[in-house]
């Protein structure tokens, strides 16, 4: 029972959706982590980063939950905290689009 307890571990961490969700996770946050994107934005990566989640939603959509919680417990969930760090910045990307001048003249006078 312990072997094949031991041989289901070994496959899920072998497995090529755990490699995967691994490489996107470590992707992910290797581009939070960017101190020069942060501070000075020199490049749009915004189409990189949507590609990657999407990735990452059909990963998840269709890996074995087993594989997935073996990954993000192998990770101490941490993947988990990045992606509400996307969620956040998201979020204060939109706000700013929306608290602009201009954008507040375009919900005022629509043209």
């Amino acid at each position: 029972m312990c072997r094949a307890l031991n041989q289901e571990t070994d496959l899920q961490s072998n497995s090529v959706d755990s490699l995967k969700l691994e490489q996107l996770f470590e992707h992910l946050v290797a581009l939070t982590e960017d101190e020069q994107q942060r501070g000075w934005s020199c490049k749009d990566d915004t189409e990189e980063i949507s590609t990657m989640l999407l990735d990452l939603l059909g990963l998840l959509s269709n890996a074995n939950p087993k594989v997935v919680i073996q990954v993000l417990q192998s990770l101490k969930y941490e993947p988990l905290l990045t992606l509400v760090q996307y969620y956040q910045l998201e979020s204060r990307k939109n706000a700013e689009k929306t608290s602009t001048p201009g954008a507040a003249r375009e919900h005022v006078n629509p043209t």
